[in-house]
């Protein structure tokens, strides 16, 4: 099948992406777009416009950031699978990340975009949750951290909103033991 009709907009700036969300009606942000071509092609998501924010520089890090793994917008599934870091300091996310799909698939799919999407195919919504872990999301109101047992990209009231590029990160923490201590004794 073919995708039904949309703008295409190819923003070179982190602030450009977040006006283009935040004006247009009914835009999507294409990063890996593995979760979000499917849907366009079967016409199960029907956006007015693309943001592709491929173009835009120093969005695919992977980092270590207050005890945990911070994995930025552009980050591909394979850079995450590959990383010595995440094998070392979140070790159930490089397992997880295995597991998505082909080989193929996450050379070009993104961390983030699997969370935004919150595919049920994807492990790594679940990962997030699991860790403990938080979005980072940025609009043109600024940024805000959303934990992951509350993101929830189809109830903007509890996570993302339309406007929502996840610019900064993916979080996922690596104290699963205390963090499912946390969960049982609550």
């Amino acid at each position: 099948m073919k995708p039904p009709p949309f703008g295409y907009h190819a923003p070179r700036t982190v602030d450009e992406a977040c006006t283009l969300l935040g004006s247009l009606e009914d835009a999507k942000v294409l990063a890996g777009g593995q979760s979000l071509i499917p849907l366009l092609n079967f016409r199960l998501a029907r956006p007015s416009h693309l943001v592709d924010i491929n173009r835009i520089d120093g969005l695919g890090r992977i980092y270590e950031r207050d005890g945990g793994v911070a994995v930025q917008a552009l980050a591909r599934q394979a850079d995450v699978e590959d990383s010595d870091l995440v094998a070392r300091a979140c070790p159930l996310l490089a397992d997880a990340v295995r597991l998505v799909a082909h080989r193929v698939i996450r050379n070009r799919g993104t961390v983030c975009g699997s969370i935004a999407h919150a595919d049920p195919a994807s492990e790594l919504p679940a990962v997030l949750l699991v860790l403990g872990g938080s979005v980072v999301a940025q609009s043109t109101r600024g940024r805000r951290v959303i934990p992951g047992e509350v993101a929830d990209p189809q109830d903007p009231a509890r996570g993302l909103e339309p406007s929502d590029d996840l610019e900064a990160s993916s979080d996922f923490r690596i104290h699963l033991v205390r963090v499912l201590a946390e969960k049982a004794l609550a």
